[in-house]
């Protein structure tokens, strides 16, 4: 038997020995934390069942290297449901494509709130706009940010937008007018009268009638007297006025009614401001005459009312006989 060379054995050991390390080496440098997909002429080591494993890289995204380099208002007067308009400039200095949220506020209030995909190693031009809406703006001065980088200050103006219509009122419907003498000698001019609307008060009026070929209105009436009644919705009932004889130079009489009390209810919409409001009434023929005007100055997103209290002497007046309330109600 061959005496064994033992110096050869060791340089074989020492050689299973160095070449286990450098295997070990080889392995920790496939652990680099970037993902990127294999190339295809590229070999793709072997796992222990013989299958290629794609090797990956992960780039890791800091949010440091992503800025909104600039942020500006393209218009800064503006008026409520108006858009505004504004323009961001985003930096992207990481070397792999990213999705960035933005959120633009005003004031407050987020208006717009966006997700933009940005390209490595680059910049990106975003424009923003949004209407402002009256249920989140208001009149007033605002500043504007794109995130936490500021865009500038923009002025609102919100313009009156009125809503008006009348409230319930009593809707009188007359009769035929009947004399009566009384017991000390005068005449009790009297007519039944049915209330078709909301309780209330009702006005009547008795006029003398100077030529009964011309109209009962106008310059060819008397006005004698007024008197008020209350009614319950649906009710009625005759009233009357105690008075003397038509005179000499008038050919006979004749009474007329409407509702004591009429309301505007007006609700603004808008900001502060002023505005008209008018009682008109409306003839049957379609003819509007206006009885009374007022300016009055509202606060924003308020409401107020106007009270009238119409005249018969004046309805009659103005040439008016078979009429209807309406009004209006005009911003400043």
């Amino acid at each position: 038997m061959q005496k064994p060379d033992y110096k050869s054995l060791r340089r074989e050991f020492l050689g299973v020995g160095l070449t286990g390390s450098m295997i070990a080496l080889a392995g920790c440098a496939d652990s680099v934390n970037i993902r990127t997909p294999s190339k295809g002429n590229e070999t793709s080591p072997s796992s222990e069942n013989g299958e290629s494993e794609q090797s990956t890289e992960e780039i890791q995204v800091n949010s440091d290297l992503i800025t909104i380099e600039n942020a500006s208002i393209v218009e800064k007067d503006l008026e409520v449901g108006d858009n505004v308009a504004i323009e961001a400039l985003i930096k992207n200095e990481n070397r792999v494509e990213v999705d960035y949220n933005l959120n633009t506020t005003i004031g407050a209030t987020t208006v717009d709130a966006r997700s933009v995909t940005i390209d490595q190693n680059s910049t990106k031009k975003v424009n923003i706009e949004s209407r402002l809406s009256r249920q989140d703006i208001r009149e007033g001065e605002y500043v504007v940010a794109v995130n936490e980088r500021l865009a500038g200050d923009i002025t609102v103006e919100d313009a009156v937008e009125l809503v008006a219509r009348l409230a319930s009122a009593p809707d009188p419907s007359g009769g035929n007018v009947q004399v009566e003498e009384t017991s000390d000698g005068l005449l009790e001019y009297s007519v039944p009268i049915e209330n078709q609307g909301a309780n209330g008060q009702i006005n009547y009026a008795l006029f003398w009638i100077e030529d009964e070929n011309k109209e009962d209105n106008g310059t060819n009436t008397q006005y004698v007297e007024t008197q008020s009644e209350y009614f319950e919705n649906g009710e009625r009932k005759t009233v009357s006025i105690v008075a003397g004889n038509t005179p000499p130079n008038y050919w006979g009489y004749n009474m007329k009614w409407a509702a004591e009390e009429v309301v505007t209810n007006i609700r603004n919409e808008g900001g502060e401001g002023s505005f008209v409001a008018e009682l008109i009434a409306q003839t049957g023929s379609g003819q509007e005459i206006t009885l009374e005007q007022v300016e009055r100055e509202i606060s924003g997103y308020s409401s107020t009312s106007v009270q009238w209290n119409p005249e018969l002497r004046q309805i009659d007046a103005e040439g008016i006989s078979d009429f209807i309330f309406t009004t209006e109600v005009n911003p400043v």
